[in-house]
């Protein structure tokens, strides 16, 4: 290339000649129509369209949903039709409805079976196996002495197949009862007895009434079957956060309420965490309701260490990482943090004396007269609070006293509540309270439930062998002695339910949020005695001939374990 006016030669072309300072930009046009005028290039190959890819997925679509028919079907093939369920008996003893130890056999039978085959061959297994049986008739009866004629909660007639979807259980974990029509009639007729008394304000029976729900193992499981979800699902949705732990399975937060302690009348009801115990004990008034209902009241050290925040902190960290609830707090206080309406204090939670006795003798007050003299007498307490006024009638003591316990427990401590609820509003516990106030208040409140056999029965999940082994037999056996121990643990023997639950997991209940690991039932023949691995949840059992010496060595075991009588 070659300048037109110069003709200096480069080797590339410039902008402006460097001989003669001539402009290329001609030779720049020039070069770009050469280009252009070069061979034209080859098309580029055909891309398939749209409709050819949807025509090609439709048909992967299709066979991969006939491989899949085809591999359900032979599934369904292979699967046999009989399976293996445990029936026991039940005699009414002292108008409650027991089962009879020892004689829980293994019933074989059909999966689509219907309630009358099913009666007919529980009672022959029962019949044929145990010749001192009463002459009947029978009445097949669920774990609640309920008869068995439609699956319950539903008006379907009862199938063993349907049965075992909807509890969720494999066959060889579903029970069944008989037991005798005459026993049978007498529970209900005891039953209806009962209904009438709780219509009049009495209490008394062992199923469900109209008027309450007494504490039985059937209505134990059926409320945990509905609180555990919503826990689980509070903790996926609300604190979506993973939880360090050490190699031992132990997790670095953990709150655990105290007893009160007389020596000390500052730690009455507290929340227990290392170093701030001590100052922490002060934040809840040892004079403001009984230990079961404690309120937080003023306290200058602990606004100072910001202790209402901490404790609040501490009991949200616990909960929503699976640890326990506080289970001391007034309902009163609950209620009022949750945005609750109602308050049901009364004048014997305030354990003042000076101010009982003015409360008493309002409420005292027989006439009207009275009445404006006992506020006369109290009326610089009274004014305190902001309750001070002319009565009208005789009624408005009970406005007046509800007015003061109102601003005695909730107005006057309006601050450190406010403090406090800061520190529940950690992992958004706050949010997740006021929104299921009926599912998480009963964790910061007292509760007097107790364990039973039923719900640790359901709980620990038995890892067995192989089916058709010789060691699976002997583990069905121990299974069976560890529901016959679980029961005499339950009629409070030499171990009640909450010391093995504690030699099992450390915990006297189950943890509102479940447990994690999940509590399982092993076997081993290398000891005669139990074994238990808290960080695992795991309790091992020995396999013994007899229940007899197999209770005695599991009281023996769990008694003189380090931890047996710290509850």
């Amino acid at each position: 290339m070659y300048c037109p006016r110069c003709g200096k030669t480069f080797q590339s072309l410039q902008h402006f000649c460097s001989s003669c300072g001539q402009s290329l930009a001609a030779l720049k046009e020039t070069k770009h129509e050469q280009d252009f005028s070069g061979p034209i290039p080859a098309a580029a190959p055909k891309m398939p369209s749209l409709k050819t890819f949807l025509e090609y997925r439709s048909k992967k679509s299709d066979e991969r949903l006939n491989f899949s028919c085809q591999k359900r079907k032979v599934k369904k093939k292979e699967q046999t039709s009989t399976v293996q369920i445990n029936i026991g008996i039940m005699y009414l003893q002292k108008d409650i409805m027991k089962p009879v130890r020892g004689k829980t056999l293994l019933l074989i039978l059909d999966a689509d079976t219907d309630a009358a085959g099913l009666h007919r061959l529980a009672v022959k297994k029962m019949t044929d196996f145990n010749s001192d049986m009463d002459e009947g008739p029978y009445v097949l009866i669920y774990p609640d002495t309920s008869e068995v004629i439609n699956i319950p909660g539903t008006s379907t007639p009862f199938n063993l197949r349907e049965y075992k979807m909807e509890i969720g259980k494999t066959y060889n974990r579903i029970a069944l009862f008989i037991c005798l029509e005459s026993d049978y009639d007498k529970g209900e007729q005891q039953d209806a007895s009962d209904c009438d008394q709780e219509v009049t304000g009495t209490s008394q029976g062992w199923r469900n009434t109209a008027t309450s729900v007494p504490d039985t193992p059937s209505n134990m499981t059926a409320v945990r079957s509905t609180v555990n979800p919503l826990y689980s699902t509070y903790t996926q949705l609300y604190a979506p956060i993973v939880v360090d732990e050490d190699e031992d399975g132990s997790q670095d937060f953990n709150v655990v309420p105290i007893s009160a302690d007389p020596a000390k009348e500052a730690v009455d009801t507290s929340i227990s965490a290392a170093q701030i115990i001590e100052n922490l004990a002060d934040a809840i008034d040892h004079n403001t309701g009984p230990p079961q209902s404690r309120y937080l009241v003023y306290n200058a050290a602990a606004i100072r260490e910001d202790e209402y925040v901490m404790a609040g902190k501490m009991i949200a960290v616990s909960i929503v990482h699976g640890g326990p609830g506080p289970h001391f707090l007034s309902r009163d206080l609950v209620n009022h943090i949750a945005g609750q309406p109602g308050f049901c204090a009364h004048v014997t939670d305030v354990t003042d004396d000076e101010i009982g006795r003015a409360l008493s003798e309002i409420e005292l007050a027989h006439s009207l007269k009275s009445l404006r003299d006992v506020l006369l007498k109290h009326s610089s307490m009274l004014q305190t609070a902001g309750c001070f006024r002319r009565v009208s009638s005789v009624e408005e003591k009970h406005t007046v006293v509800a007015e003061y316990l109102t601003w005695y427990t909730i107005g006057r401590n309006h601050s450190v509540i406010e403090r406090f609820k800061d520190g529940l509003a950690s992992l958004h516990f706050l949010d997740a309270l006021c929104q299921h106030p009926s599912v998480l208040a009963p964790v910061l409140c007292h509760t007097d439930k107790r364990l039973t056999s039923v719900e640790v029965e359901r709980l620990f999940l038995p890892q067995l062998s192989p089916a058709g082994s010789n060691r699976r037999t002997t583990e069905t056996v121990a299974l069976s002695f560890w529901a016959d121990y679980l029961m005499d643990c339950e009629e409070q023997g030499p171990v009640s339910l909450e010391e093995l639950f504690m030699f099992i997991t450390g915990l006297k209940t189950e943890p509102p949020a479940g447990m994690t690991p999940h509590p399982c039932v092993t076997f081993s023949q290398e000891t005669i005695y139990p074994m238990a691995n808290t960080c695992a949840n795991t309790i091992t059992l020995p396999l013994l001939g007899t229940y007899t010496s197999f209770k005695a060595n599991m009281d023996f075991g769990i008694q003189n374990s380090p931890g047996f009588g710290c509850l």
